[in-house]
């Protein structure tokens, strides 16, 4: 929560090393917060889209991100508010062209007293036609079932039928057959200093 990708460099290295290797230009992340994570992927990326649903957090970080005109950031709900980003629709007055290739997705929106609206966000991203790679931020709390509101393991695999799955530091990261042989390496060289549960792991 709040710049925990920057602060983990098994997680910045597979991200960097996957947009080197397979060329991804787009970065979505849900769960703006001190915008720590979308400064670092805007150096990164061609473009990140980045939502948050506190207005007062999203405010603060205007001035922050100034210097960065490839950062476009809404302010929401991104359960509500993903599909009109992602697929490109018209909402109200707001024309959104949406993503038309594909995209990295590190989904942070949720807190111990906030249902997150995971399995909205994962839906759209699986019915997204572009071979996405999403990391879910703060697994421990998924795979423990930790929060009764949150989602279960068993609805996030019935949602995204057909990916891998594994688990690297504290991230939950579901990536399509396409990838698979370069983030089954990726995922296992980054595993050897990360703590994996035995039982679980797609």
């Amino acid at each position: 929560m709040g710049g925990a990708l920057v602060r983990n460099p098994s997680l910045r290295r597979m991200i960097e090393k996957t947009v080197a290797e397979l060329k991804i230009r787009t970065f979505v992340e849900t769960g703006t917060s001190n915008g720590i994570t979308s400064i670092w992927a805007a150096n990164l990326f061609d473009d990140v889209y980045t939502i948050e649903i506190d207005i007062d957090k999203a405010l603060a970080l205007v001035d922050d991100f100034k210097g960065h005109p490839n950062i476009h950031t809404f302010y929401g709900d991104s359960g509500e508010l993903i599909k009109p980003i992602v697929m490109g629709m018209t909402r109200g007055e707001k024309v959104y062209p949406g993503i038309h290739e594909p995209a990295i997705f590190w989904l942070d929106a949720h807190g111990p007293d906030y249902q997150p609206p995971l399995l909205e966000e994962l839906q759209v991203v699986f019915d997204h036609p572009y071979d996405d790679i999403i990391y879910i931020d703060d697994a421990q709390y998924y795979w423990l079932q930790c929060f009764v509101q949150w989602p279960t393991m068993d609805e996030i695999r019935n949602l995204l039928d057909g990916y891998a799955l594994a688990l690297v530091a504290d991230a939950m990261i579901a990536y399509p057959p396409k990838w698979g042989k370069f983030m089954r390496t990726l995922t296992e060289s980054e595993r050897r200093s990360t703590y994996i549960p035995e039982e679980g792991i797609g």
